[in-house]
């Protein structure tokens, strides 16, 4: 979703007057557009769509629009996409040739040298003569939202005089993470220079934000964000720097403008890595890596990868140039 949020930004630039549907997943995502009026927002997963009756309402809902154009993002699910862009009556169906669907009636192929997820969807804007490079993300968080993120630092004890780091341990795949040791470890180091730092997860992450915070000590304070996205956005949006494995509150915290180190493994950063001017990249550049693509997962069994075998020095050092301005951690 963050990574299609330049497009939809620049198809809004676009059509100055009209109206833009955007359906998603699930709820979660549509946080992201939070205070933004330009467009209809519909979540599949939300109650009122499920089941066939819930879909067909979906559908209704879709069609009542009257879409002129219908655009699927890269990546999306081909035959999801596909079908309700059929289904929603509109006479052109964009999307892009390596990512897309028969259903579809033009498909961008895109330039070679655009292989990263957001210029893919910002070039399929083309056939609607609409031509942007810009990486303006909009993420707007309401003002109760930052109150709530002064109240936990006010509540905690966390002095505004000193700098605090949001750490990230989990992903949606345990493949795709750094092992917790490692990102105790460097919580570790940053407290005993002094840090605040906050470890950062969803409802199903509990467990790993107490296995690191426990093992950082009483420096590291805990947030689950519990499925509230703008709580969450609140809390990073405070924070001098971010450390996450690739997932989506890395890309969250470099489109807030937050100093955003990420460690990679087995997914590729030339495509899916966040892009913004103070994002630092760590990963270990083997020859079998990246692994992932959508179409078909991980190759790889080992649990943690060998790509992940990286020294926290690496990213205590990117922290230090990007927080310090190139002083030691």
């Amino acid at each position: 979703m963050v990574m299609a949020l330049p497009m939809l930004n620049a198809a809004s630039r676009g059509f100055p007057g009209g109206l833009l549907t955007v359906v998603v997943q699930n709820a979660t995502m549509l946080s992201l557009l939070e205070g933004n009026d330009r467009f209809v927002k519909l979540a599949m997963g939300s109650k009122e769509f499920s089941g066939v009756f819930g879909k067909l309402k979906l559908i209704k809902k879709t069609r009542e629009q009257h879409p002129e154009v219908t655009i699927s993002t890269v990546p999306s699910p081909k035959m999801r996409s596909g079908v309700l862009a059929l289904l929603s009556g509109s006479g052109k169906r964009i999307c892009s040739n390596q990512y897309g669907s028969s259903f579809c009636n033009i498909k961008i192929e895109g330039k070679p040298e655009e292989r990263h997820y957001i210029y893919k969807n910002l070039s399929l804007l083309s056939p609607v003569k609409i031509e942007s490079s810009s990486l303006e993300y909009g993420i707007r968080i309401p003002l109760k939202y930052n109150q709530k993120a002064d109240e936990f630092f006010e509540g905690n004890k966390i002095s505004q005089d000193k700098k605090t780091i949001g750490i990230h341990p989990g992903a949606g795949n345990r493949q795709k993470r750094w092992p917790a040791e490692k990102f105790t470890l460097v919580g570790k180091e940053l407290a005993g220079k002094g840090y605040k730092v906050i470890i950062f997860g969803g409802p199903d992450e509990v467990e790993l934000i107490e296995q690191v915070a426990s093992g950082i000590g009483p420096e590291a304070f805990r947030f689950a964000g519990n499925n509230d996205l703008s709580a969450t956005l609140g809390m990073i949006n405070k924070c001098d720097a971010f450390i996450s494995n690739d997932s989506g509150l890395a890309h969250c915290a470099a489109a807030l403008g937050v100093a955003t180190v990420v460690v990679f493994g087995p997914t590729d950063p030339d495509i899916c890595a966040p892009i913004a001017p103070n994002v630092r990249i760590v990963r270990n550049n083997l020859r079998c890596a990246p692994c992932y693509r959508p179409s078909n997962k991980f190759r790889c069994n080992n649990y943690p990868p060998q790509c992940f075998d990286i020294p926290t020095e690496l990213v205590l050092k990117e922290i230090a140039e990007l927080v310090e301005g190139g002083g030691n951690v």
